[in-house]
Parts: C-alpha cells; structure tokens; sequence
C-alpha cells in the first residue's frame, strides 16, 4: 500500500508557514468534529440517521460549528502538534467537553434536542477525544521519526556531529526529542552514558545506554568501529554534585570528549528553531561549594535609596558590586576608577539598567587624596565599597612603592573622607595575603586593615559614627588577579600549564558569591555593635590544589593533564606562598548568626597611631626610601605578634 498522498498531504505540515500551520489545523479540527458527529449518529441510530438529510447536515454544521468557536475561544487549535503531551492533551480534552455541552444547550433551545439521541452528543464527544488526540499523536510520531514514504523532515545531516549524553532522564528525553525534529540539525545522539545500574540495556527515543563513565572509552572505541566518532559528551542535567561532574569530566577528557552542557534544557521542547548550542561545565561547578543562604532582606535593607561610593568600580569585584548594589536601587552610585577603559566598559554595561541621574562615573585614583576629598564632599556617600588595590603579588613586589601607595595609603584617603562627611560604613574589601604576609602586597593590605579597625573601634563611644568594616577573603576565580583566565590562555595555546609548586594550595570562591557574601557581612556589621574592631571573614570552605585545578581545567578542554597537555612547575615566586590562611595566630574567631561570615578579632591600634604611622610613611616616600617603608611594615607587624 503507497502513503505517496498522504505523505504529500503531511508534508505541507512541515514545509508551510505557521499561520498556514495554524489555520489547518483549525480546519482539520472542525473536519473532524463534523465526522464525529456523523459516525455518532450511525453508531446510535444506523442507517435510520441518514434519512432526513438536511436536519442531519443541519445538526452536523451546528456541532462543528460550536466546536469551532469554543476551540478557538480556548485556543486549543494553537496548541503545536509537534509537541504532543499530556500537557497539550488534557486542554483540549477540556475543550471538546465544553463544545459538546454547548451544543446541548444550544439544540435543546433550538429544538428541545429534538431527532438528537441523549447519548449521541457523549458518543460524539469520546470520538472526537480519540480522532483529534490520535492526529495529534500520528502528527507527533512523524515529525520525529519520518513521513511513511520515507522522507524524513529531520533527516540527519551527513557532516552532523556525533555527541553522546549523560544519563537517561527526562533532561535527556527532552535533548533527544529536540535534536531528533531539527531539520538537518547539525548534531546527532549516539549513546547515552549512565552510572546507575537500572538502566543498563535502557535505550530512549531509539539511543541506547551504552555504558558507565568507567566504560566510556571502551564504548568510544565501539563507535570508532562504527564510524560515529563522538566529539562531545553533553550533560543535561544540572543537578548533579561537584563530584559526579568531577568524575564525568575526568572520564570523559581520557578518550579526549569534552563535556558540555545546555543553557536551558526545558525550553528545548517549547524551542520552535532548535537553534541552540552548548555551554562548557564551568571550573567553579567542579569546587564542591556549596551556595550560602542570603539574607536578601538586610542586604536590600542597606543598598536601597542610599548615595553610595565604589573605589575600583571597573575591576572585577568592583565590577559586580556595581551590578548588584544597582539591582538594589540605590539613589546614587558613584563609580570611582583610575582605569579609563574600565570605566568606560562598566559604564556601557549599567548606563542602560540605571535610572537618569543615580550612576555617575568619575575617572579618579584613590592615591589622590584631594580628589578624593573633593568626591566625597560633592556625593555625600551614605555607604563607601572600597575595592581599589593592586592585587597581583609579583608585579607589587617588584613595584613596592605603587602598591603600597595603591593599597595602603589609598585606603587611609578613603577611610578619612567617609569619615569627614558622616558616611554610615565604609567598607574595605581585603584579601587573605594580610594573614601572616609575605608580601608588600600582604603588607600594604594588612596596614589598611589596621588602619579601618583602629577607626572602626575608635568610635565605639559614639553610635553614630561611620562605621569601617574590613571584610577579608582568599582567591577569586575569573578575577583579574586570578590563575584561571592564564591557565584558560594557556590550554588553548597547547600548554604547558604553568604552576608555580605542585602542592600550593589557594582558597577560591567566584566572584558572585564573594560579592554576594561582602554584601551581606556589610549588612550584619553595619547593623550588628558587636562587630566594632573585627574583621568579617568569608567562608572559603576547603582550600583547593592549583595541581588539581590545572587538571579539571585541561579535562573540562577536554584533553588529558600531563598527556595532550603539560603541567610545568617553575617555582615560587618572591611573595607568595605555599599556602594561605584566612585567620592570623593571634586572632580569636568567633561565629555569627549570618550564614557565611565568620568575625576575626585581634589587637586594635589607636588613631593616633596609626595616623602617625601614615604620616611616617609618606615623609619615607618623600625622600625616595621605599624599601624603608616595607622594612617599617614588616617591624609593625611584628610587634603585633
């Protein structure tokens, strides 16, 4: 038996455009309403239902013509075929129940139901369910699997390229689906890979598991064998643990496959296009933190309708605490940055999210005091972010003086100025290198925590004074400063991968969550007495191996570390060292009551100290002795001790 014609006849389907689409499917609808009816009526009644044709025809156009305009009044003819479910079936089902017992109460007014059986319009309505969902289904089947004269809308394209999938569940199932009604998609499924024993021997939508991630280079070696070389190992679901993903990854880069995701598989089967692509596993999903819990309240609380400051606003922390201090709607922000391109590109970024007048831009180095001063006086800031510094631990030690100038007398002319306007807090940002530092850049940071303590538990006596938090925390992953963007440059260069001593260890968070949590230990300091004179410390979690970072970044590339590419150790560099710490021996740890911030306490200078230690340095640099003022430093930290 030839299908040519009702091939020809679905075809139509594939190659019209949607409002040709639309409007047949409404037509076919009311078809098969009006055939209903009649095969109702024959099966009540035989062949007694034909012999009074024009109350018969009558009859038949007012039941499809009800069925009709409740389809149309529900929109269940909109409802695309192709994407048949039960999330598409029951809403017609509602409307074929509401056309049959509309038609009722229009034919009992009419004609009290007159020549129309009782059980007709039920007998219509269980055929019209079973036709309309049955097209819709046939509909379905074929545009996934190829019209009956073997013509196939979604044939595969010759030159597609072979992927094999994570796991065999509904995300999968959805992935299958949409790249199986992709005419000529440029992708195609192969295997599925699946860790749980249930489902060995499972196949979906024609793909079978082939095996665990401890099979997947046997199962590549099957491929090969057959001509489908996969490129890509794709993994649908995004609720796997950093472990699994670590497993996958690892297994996955041994055969040399690269593991990917999609950006958002549930649209997939709303997706009218198919045009989507993949997005790499990031590094951070393979860390195993877990997400803190926020107190969106307090930190909303903090941000809204209030004039606020941001010192190295162009960099990447500075970065998004802009974003996510204007998400806020604050009456003003006033992003300060020495860099004109960064500036520039925050600018362009958050112009068009800002409302007119709260996001001014000021081209300006905290190094500059009255700059600064002037700033301040002109903004009146009722909270001051303070991130500018100079972060990268051997360009500050080969260029001391910048950083100390940078980042510690830098931070005292932020400081001063909040103060002399009244700011509610100036918070500085620090890092884990001012615990037990070994660098300038340790020592310049550690200094400027000093400093914002001596200030912050010097106005302990006066509630309302501005308040200076110092919030510290270690590495952060994607930042200027950070080993990922060079190890990313050097994987795609061919390596090797340089680290600096297989055993150095670095605490990492990203910097959404660094600056999330800032944000929120500003708003408990701020509102917590308790914290005058301590240092907020992030919760970092467990430090991480650079060895190991390097290897998940060449496996997420999809290739093997210290086989396709090499890791190179090349030493320690002046400064750094084998591992951080985020609390110093002499300071005392306490736990607070905010998820994800921990207070450090420790000995607090007076002002005047402190003050007269800033100005002892800066008679240093005036007479070029910038070595003197490491030396200076590293005896004030010692007596600390």
């Amino acid at each position: 038996m030839k299908f040519v014609p009702f091939a020809k006849i679905l075809s139509v389907f594939f190659s019209s455009s949607p409002d040709i689409r639309r409007t047949l499917r409404a037509v076919i609808d009311v078809c098969i309403a009006a055939a209903s009816y009649l095969l109702a009526m024959n099966l009540r009644l035989g062949a007694a239902a034909f012999e009074n044709l024009p109350q018969l025809f009558t009859q038949v156009v007012s039941f499809a013509g009800v069925c009709a305009a409740t389809f149309s009044l529900q929109g269940s003819s909109l409802l695309s075929w192709r994407f048949t479910s039960p999330q598409t079936i029951f809403p017609m089902v509602r409307s074929i129940i509401v056309a049959v017992a509309a038609f009722e109460v229009l034919w009992f007014l009419v004609a009290r139901l007159d020549s129309v059986p009782r059980s007709v319009p039920i007998i219509a309505c269980f055929i019209l369910i079973c036709l309309m969902a049955g097209c819709r289904l046939l509909y379905s089947v074929i545009s996934e699997t190829g019209l009956p004269d073997g013509r196939n809308p979604s044939a595969v394209n010759p030159e597609a390229s072979a992927l094999l999938v994570y796991g065999a569940t509904i995300e999968s199932d959805a992935l299958l689906r949409s790249l199986q009604s992709s005419a000529g998609g440029v992708y195609v499924v192969v295997g599925i890979i699946d860790d749980d024993p249930a489902a060995r021997d499972r196949r979906i939508r024609g793909v079978n598991v082939l095996g665990t991630t401890r099979d997947i280079a046997k199962v590549i070696k099957t491929l090969a064998r057959q001509g489908e070389v996969p490129g890509r190992l794709v993994v649908p679901d995004r609720g796997l643990t950093a472990q699994q993903l670590t497993g996958i990854v690892t297994a996955a880069a041994v055969s040399g496959l690269r593991v990917v995701r999609l950006p958002n598989t549930p649209a997939l089967l709303q997706q009218a296009d198919r045009s989507f692509d993949f997005e790499p596993i990031r590094v951070e999903e393979l860390l195993g933190r877990e997400p803190h819990r926020l107190a969106l309240g307090s930190i909303a609380a903090l941000v809204r309708s209030k004039s606020i400051i941001v010192t190295g606003g162009g960099g990447s922390i500075g970065a998004e605490l802009c974003r996510k201090l204007l998400e806020r709607e604050p009456a003003k922000l006033v992003v300060i940055d020495n860099s004109e391109f960064n500036l520039f590109k925050i600018g362009r970024e958050l112009g068009p999210l800002a409302s007119a007048g709260v996001l001014q831009l000021t081209l300006a180095s905290v190094r500059d005091k009255d700059t600064i001063r002037a700033i301040f006086q002109t903004h009146k800031p009722d909270l001051v972010f303070h991130a500018a510094a100079y972060k990268h631990v051997p360009l500050v030690e080969l260029n001391p003086a910048e950083g100390i100038l940078t980042n510690l007398i830098g931070t005292t002319h932020v400081a001063d100025a909040a103060a002399e306007v009244g700011a509610a807090a100036m918070i500085m940002v620090s890092t884990d290198k001012a615990v037990k530092p070994s660098s300038v850049m340790g020592l310049s940071k550690r200094f400027a925590e000093m400093y914002c303590q001596s200030l912050d538990f010097g106005a302990q006596a006066d509630v309302k004074q501005t308040r200076f938090l110092v919030v510290r925390f270690g590495n952060v992953l994607g930042s200027s400063g950070s080993v990922v963007p060079l190890f990313e440059q050097q994987i795609r260069e061919g390596g090797p991968v340089t680290i600096t001593h297989p055993e150095m260890t670095r605490y990492f968070m990203t910097i959404r969550e660094a600056v999330e949590l800032v944000l929120q230990a500003s708003a408990y300091g701020c509102g917590n007495i308790r914290s005058r004179g301590a240092i907020l410390v992030l919760d970092m979690g467990s430090p991480v191996s650079i060895f190991d970072l390097a290897c998940r970044m060449i496996a997420l590339a999809g290739f093997r570390p210290d086989i396709d590419i090499a890791i190179r150790s090349i030493g320690i560099r002046d400064g750094e060292k084998l591992h951080e710490e985020l609390f110093d021996d002499n300071e005392k740890q306490e736990q607070t009551d905010m998820p994800g911030v921990r207070l450090a306490r420790s000995r607090v200078r007076n002002p005047e100290y402190m003050a007269n230690m800033k100005m002892n340095i800066l008679k240093l640099f005036e007479t070029g002795q910038s070595r003197a003022v490491v030396a200076m430093l590293h005896t004030l930290l010692a007596a600390e001790e």
